[in-house]
């Protein structure tokens, strides 16, 4: 779970505990400034282990492993500011640490604080920056990011006064992740007390059995077709 803006300079374990459902968690933060900033990270303890975090300008970097399978996995908890510079910087460090080992599955999530695209934004009518979506873009590029599509909702941010909505919220998901969970997908929930829609990472396959078999009547005159049949 990460959250993003807690306007909390200490984060209490019993907070976590009645956030998280259960005693088994664990969990890192990066301290706000005031009542600016903040963020969270919390993980079920009995199926991940992480051994080390490190705290960047604007991220909360995790490493740890899924205990059964043993796989490497590396989340970043992302809450980008609002300068364009600082944004510029925060793609770089990001994308060092994704260069620097390619043997993690990395998950990099949260509030970015710009589009990818005019499209995903709506209402708003001052001019868009278009710099700012080529260096995003790049740097997902660069980084060989997968960019899941979008379920649930259109956009995941709302102005309190509905004016202006925007997709600053996603998931990014390395090749190697990728490989690991091929059925990852990403959904928007309803807002609730923020004017972020909470995003929802879930890796689900639904078997439906055999996949139907399709003939032609003709067939049944070939010698041998009841044999492969059976056979297939």
């Amino acid at each position: 779970m990460c959250v993003q803006e807690t306007k909390l300079e200490v984060v209490e374990e019993k907070k976590c505990e009645i956030v998280w459902g259960s005693k088994e968690f664990g969990f890192s933060f990066k301290p706000s400034v005031g009542r600016s900033g903040g963020i969270l990270t919390l993980w079920d303890s009995s199926r991940v282990d992480m051994w080390s975090y490190s705290i960047l300008n604007y991220a909360l970097v995790m490493k740890g492993e899924w205990k059964d399978t043993g796989e490497k996995i590396c989340v970043i908890n992302v809450y980008a500011p609002c300068d364009r510079i600082e944004k510029r910087e925060l793609w770089n460090m990001i994308g060092e640490k994704v260069e620097n080992d390619v043997d993690c599955c990395w998950c990099v999530c949260g509030d970015f604080n710009t589009i990818r695209k005019e499209n995903e934004r709506k209402g708003m009518s001052e001019y868009i920056q278009m710099e700012d979506i080529l260096r995003f873009n790049n740097f997902i590029e660069e980084s060989e990011f997968i960019d899941l599509h979008l379920n649930g909702r259109a956009f995941t941010w709302c102005r309190l006064d509905g004016s202006v909505v925007s997709i600053l919220d996603r998931f990014l998901l390395s090749m190697r992740w990728g490989h690991q969970w091929p059925n990852c997908s990403q959904w928007a929930l309803d807002r609730c007390l923020s004017d972020h829609c909470p995003l929802f990472l879930c890796d689900y396959w639904d078997n439906w059995g055999p996949r139907p078999f399709r003939m032609l009547k003709c067939w049944e005159e070939f010698d041998g077709y009841k044999d492969f049949v059976k056979e297939a």
